[in-house]
């Protein structure tokens, strides 16, 4: 995904992911909780995540920020609890 922006200074930019589940016929049910997980789009200098991982954040981490207007968030590397496998 091309995104005209680059995080500096150990920020990671975010695309938080939808907390939908599928079931096995194929609908979508969304989630009525806010799920603390997104997908890195970029990351900034220094930065030891790789872009593309799924990560889970804590809920005070972060602001939004719009690019292109789509809705991302920008984060620091330490406002990061884990990596999803």
């Amino acid at each position: 995904m091309s995104v005209a922006f680059k995080p500096t200074r150990g920020r990671i930019l975010v695309k938080q992911t939808a907390g939908e589940q599928k079931t096995a016929s194929g609908l979508i049910l969304p989630s009525n909780e806010k799920e603390n997980r997104a997908t890195v789009i970029k990351i900034g200098e220094g930065v030891t995540i790789t872009e593309g991982s799924v990560i889970s954040y804590r809920n005070e981490a972060g602001r939004n920020l719009s690019v292109n207007g789509e809705i991302y968030m920008l984060l620091y590397e330490a406002d990061i609890d884990g990596i999803y496998e």
